[in-house]
């Protein structure tokens, strides 16, 4: 009986969201027909104004954020953001000639896929 009652209580209780949901639109849209277009669209430039300035605070929280995660470091180690330069540019790089994996000895490679 309790998963019935369980299921009854959520179908009744979306219902009634449902309800309330359809009331709250249609009580917003009276309260905009109420209003003149004069005061409407001044609510309209106070409502930009203010998602301007939401999105400007949330821009600065990011950047806050994004610079507080490159200073902090792993376990007080180095930061791995800020080491030593890439693969490319290191004491071994990849694009040398006498790289062992570059190199196209085929007789000393044995395997598989070499013959």
């Amino acid at each position: 009986m309790g998963i019935s009652s369980f299921l009854k209580n959520r179908i009744t209780n979306s219902a009634r969201y449902k309800e309330m949901q359809d009331e709250a639109k249609m009580q917003k849209l009276l309260e905009e027909r109420a209003k003149s277009s004069n005061e409407r669209e001044l609510e309209r430039f106070y409502e930009e104004e203010r998602e301007k300035s939401i999105k400007k605070n949330l821009e600065e929280f990011r950047k806050h954020r994004q610079e507080e995660s490159m200073k902090t470091t792993v376990l007080g180690g180095k930061n791995m953001f800020k080491g030593k330069g890439n693969i490319m540019s290191g004491e071994c790089t990849v694009l040398k000639n006498n790289n062992k994996l570059l190199s196209m000895n085929h007789k000393t490679q044995k395997g598989m896929f070499f013959k």
